[in-house]
């Protein structure tokens, strides 16, 4: 799961957090900008957001699906079918290489 927080108004400049599919979140794929202090509380909906996005991003090769969560609920915000943030550090962009690499094996062998 990919959280923008701190989005500077106007911009795409934001702080980028990671967290695994259980929401524990993951420092060594994120921004370092957020300092060492920084503690991160997942989303109300998360399990929803989580289900839902499996939902919609069924039959499709890649698919990062956007969410919103407004008052403890989610709120779908759009499909993207092509990888890219305006943040990557080198070690997640491995991790997701990783990741599709390996789903490509398991879908096409």
């Amino acid at each position: 799961m990919l959280a923008c927080l701190n989005r500077e108004s106007g911009t795409h400049v934001y702080d980028a957090i990671i967290c695994n599919r259980q929401g524990e979140f993951c420092p060594e794929y994120s921004t370092h900008r957020l300092g060492e202090e920084f503690q991160y509380q997942i989303p109300v909906s998360f399990r929803e957001m989580l289900n839902l996005s499996e939902l919609l991003a069924n039959g499709f090769p890649f698919v990062r699906v956007d969410f919103f969560e407004v008052e403890g609920h989610p709120i779908f915000g759009e499909m993207t079918f092509t990888p890219g943030l305006d943040y990557h550090p080198s070690a997640f962009e491995q991790a997701m290489l990783h990741i599709w690499e390996e789903r490509e094996k398991t879908n096409y062998s």
